[in-house]
């Protein structure tokens, strides 16, 4: 049941704020001509290159976003396709594919970390103290944890 206090159900907020925010970062790419990027490749492009320094699989993708083996392999496999990535096979486990960043994305995401990871972030935070940020990613992790532990189908395929 919904309280009268907030009459909003969460699932529904969430998903429109994240409509939001994907409409935004298209729009900052569009207007900056990054080319066709989407926002969860936009996503995966500041994770990669926040994470040069260290081996990134396909794994890491799907746990670090919480989406599934499918849908990250269609991601990737547009992504190397425009030639935003790489996928380099390892000496240890040819299964295993290393996903680097191109040249191309690399010179795409210094821009796109300036224009959106930070102007972005600073308009999505204005108004807010930091002890509202700290509750909203207290009540985030916790409603991810919610689902992960919950008895939902695909829940158990993030636990850690």
């Amino acid at each position: 049941m919904i309280s009268r206090e907030y009459p909003h159900e969460i699932g529904y907020e969430i998903n429109t704020l994240e409509h939001l925010i994907g409409r935004k970062i298209v729009g900052i790419v569009q207007t900056n001509n990054f080319g066709d990027i989407t926002m969860m490749q936009a996503w995966i492009m500041q994770f990669l290159f926040e994470n040069r320094d260290r081996e990134i699989y396909q794994k890491d993708i799907e746990k670090h976003f919480c989406i599934t083996r499918s849908t990250v392999t269609s991601i990737l496999q547009l992504m190397e396709k425009k030639g935003y990535i790489r996928r380099i096979s390892v000496l240890k486990d040819a299964r295993l594919k290393r996903i680097l960043l191109t040249d191309k994305a690399y010179s795409i995401q210094k821009e796109n970390s300036r224009e959106i990871h930070q102007t972005f972030e600073r308009t999505l935070r204005e108004g807010l103290s930091d002890e509202e940020l700290d509750i909203f990613f207290h009540c985030i992790e916790r409603m991810k944890k919610n689902l992960i532990d919950s008895d939902y189908p695909n829940g158990d395929m993030f636990r850690k």
